[in-house]
């Protein structure tokens, strides 16, 4: 297909990598996205109109996140998140968002529930307060199954989880964790091309479900470090049961990072409480 540069409004639109297309009015340009959304994105272009006609925008929104096709219903989310990847930012009030996204949480379509699970954990960067108040007031509705909203619940809050926040935890039925870490081994020097392996036991001290992650500090450039939440376990313990944990993390170059000689740092916690911590030296050679 030809792609031809267009304008509306002195705004760009692009439909896809391989579509644009120059709309005359906002009515046109909003009628052709929702029917091109059933065979394109159209999330990207959608945000070009919010920003600039956002009443009107949000009144196709609304529509859209009723419509029978689940195309246009993942648009209604997916075009108002605050974070999409590699598209511009948005000005719409989050209160406008939760609204669209109240309206659509018992969708039966798990593309569309996805994308609205996607949008409140970009809310959560924001107003993490205002996800835990929708959730809430979702469950209490009773119009999601209750399979399917403690999956929503879940994704929508798994970067809160990373960030051990408790509030989160706690909705999950993760609590103060009765256990005992023994047996620890960690490797103290790995080269690159290596992987970092720590190994123990966990005794459960109680009955409890329990949710057993490694966090990893990567030395930067600048000696500061990032972090990056690795799962372990996430299961039900009976009182008096034990777990052997092994876990090998590769220190191989790839795209995404960077890595550099120096002290990095380890964490293993249970339920967001920190139950060990070690360090270990990278090393080229």
């Amino acid at each position: 297909m030809t792609t031809s540069a267009g304008s509306y409004g002195g705004y760009r639109l692009s439909l896809s990598p391989s579509l644009d297309v120059a709309p005359h009015t906002l009515q046109q340009s909003l009628n052709f996205l929702e029917e091109s959304t059933k065979r394109f994105s159209a999330e990207n272009p959608i945000r070009v109109f919010l920003n600039a006609y956002p009443q009107e925008t949000m009144a196709y929104v609304r529509r859209w996140a009723r419509d029978d096709n689940y195309h246009v219903r993942r648009l209604a989310s997916e075009g108002i998140r605050p974070f999409l990847p590699w598209s511009p930012r948005i000005s719409i009030p989050l209160a406008d968002i939760i609204e669209v996204l109240s309206t659509m949480h018992a969708d039966n379509t798990r593309y569309v529930t996805r994308s609205v699970t996607n949008n409140l954990n970009d809310i959560t960067k924001l107003a993490r307060e205002r996800v835990f108040d929708a959730l809430k007031q979702w469950r209490e509705e009773g119009r999601q199954t209750c399979a399917e909203l403690d999956w929503m619940i879940r994704h929508s809050l798994r970067t809160l989880l990373e960030l051990y926040d408790p509030r989160a935890l706690k909705l999950l039925g993760y609590h103060k964790p009765e256990i005992e870490f023994t047996d620890s081994h960690a490797t103290d020097v790995v080269l690159v091309g290596d992987s970092f392996e720590w190994r123990g036991k966990v005794s459960a001290l109680e009955s409890q479900k329990l949710l057993l992650t490694l966090r990893m500090h990567f030395l930067k450039a600048n000696g500061q470090h990032s972090t990056k939440v690795f799962a372990l376990k996430d299961l039900q313990m009976a009182r008096g049961e034990t777990l052997q944990i092994v876990k090998k993390i590769p220190f191989r170059p790839i795209t995404t990072r960077v890595l550099y000689s120096g002290k990095h740092f380890v964490e293993l916690a249970a339920n967001g409480e920190i139950q060990a911590q070690c360090e270990f030296d990278l090393r080229t050679a």
